[in-house]
């Protein structure tokens, strides 16, 4: 639970950073669109890709729930002084500090620091996470649950979750 609440950190520390890269792109001083407090609302898988393409299917949606249950229940807030919070349901809020250049959210909390790859179009903000370690670490048996043709020569290159959320 304490890694997801520091992966919230980090993901609050990324949104004043997009706003700084938004604000680029622009030639805008626009960094007030990350400030903010921030909700999840949906996991889509991203990139996703193994050695079959029917596989790929079938781990796009593993991805999607693994998403979903990570993150349900989080939000976090941004400050325009480089500070966040981020919480996990009605947990007691983690503090940090972060920032934002180039499309890469750092986030630190407790010395512990945390970098991701987060954009912000309009009022949603989206952070990249890798599960294809965790995808290749699925037993057989469960693999064949979920219908993989061939667990035993099963293997993940790419699956990548994009986990969304909404600006209030």
């Amino acid at each position: 639970m304490k890694t997801k609440v520091k992966f919230l950190l980090m993901l609050l520390v990324a949104l004043p950073l997009l706003s700084t890269l938004n604000s680029c792109k622009n030639d805008d001083d626009d960094s007030s669109s990350l400030v903010g407090t921030w909700y999840y609302r949906d996991v889509t898988a991203g990139e996703i890709k193994t050695n079959s393409s029917a596989n790929d299917l079938i781990i796009k949606s593993y991805v999607a729930k693994l998403g979903v249950d990570d993150y349900i229940g989080f939000w976090f807030e941004f400050k325009a002084d480089g500070t966040c919070r981020a919480s996990y349901k009605d947990e007691k809020p983690s503090s940090g500090s972060y920032t934002y250049a180039n499309g890469v959210l750092t986030v630190t909390d407790g010395g512990e620091r945390t970098t991701m790859n987060v954009s912000v179009v309009d009022d949603v903000l989206t952070f990249e996470k890798d599960y294809t370690a965790e995808c290749n670490r699925l037993s057989q048996s469960l693999l064949s649950v979920m219908g993989v043709k061939d667990p035993a020569n099963f293997k993940v290159i790419k699956a990548i979750g994009k986990i969304n959320f909404l600006k209030r």
